[in-house]
């Protein structure tokens, strides 16, 4: 009876080490080359303008237009640092969420 576990070790859930928070999720995307296009801000004037210009490289297989658009658009979403503003933003959120969500649970304890 001496190697009997204490009943706290019985009672562990094991964690999924594969699932990603949703922060991470939300990290990946930003930063994922794959969606440079989507995240870059740009004016409607710009949006139609590099529309045309990327199709046009497309058709004709220019490959200076291809490169330059997509050039622009991560130019442009790293303006002025505004692709790291967003991670930083998008994580100080989360963190004041789940501060505030601990907040909450430890008031809730304190009061039965």
């Amino acid at each position: 009876m001496a190697d009997k576990q204490p009943a706290v070790v019985n009672d562990l859930i094991p964690v999924n080490s594969d699932k990603k928070s949703d922060l991470s999720n939300v990290v990946d995307i930003l930063l994922n080359d794959d969606y440079s296009k989507r995240k870059t801000i740009l004016a409607k004037k710009q949006i139609a303008t590099l529309t045309t210009l990327d199709v046009l490289g497309q058709i004709y297989d220019i490959q200076f237009l291809k490169e330059w658009v997509q050039s622009y658009s991560e130019w442009r979403t790293s303006s002025e640092g505004q692709g790291r503003k967003d991670v930083v933003d998008i994580t100080k959120f989360r963190l004041e969420q789940e501060d505030k969500r601990q907040q909450e649970l430890l008031n809730a304890m304190g009061r039965r």
